[in-house]
């Protein structure tokens, strides 16, 4: 006997989709839970990431160089930050003495 195959409704698909790109979650954790092959989630993914690219989606994957630009910006927050801080403890030093 043939299983049926489960449809999905386009927001099921973005929230699988989403759970994977934005959250982190394994995309066969997903797909086992939404009861689909991840081959199938795989392919939700490719082509919500082709309309990302053409700006029709609302969903937007991040590339390396956004991430590495994230990553540089942080690190660049966390330099002022430790220099700040720096700052803070020499005058704190320098009045009790």
């Amino acid at each position: 006997m043939k299983q049926q195959r489960r449809r999905c409704d386009r927001k099921e698909k973005l929230h699988a989709v989403r759970r994977v790109i934005e959250e982190g979650h394994h995309p066969h954790r997903v797909a086992a839970e939404i009861d689909i092959r991840p081959e199938q989630l795989h392919t939700w993914i490719h082509r919500y990431a082709i309309h990302a690219e053409k700006g029709a989606g609302s969903l937007r994957l991040k590339t390396a160089s956004d991430v590495l630009h994230e990553l540089r910006r942080e690190r660049e927050e966390l330099r002022s930050e430790r220099e700040y801080f720096r700052m803070l403890l020499g005058f704190h030093y320098r009045s009790r003495t």
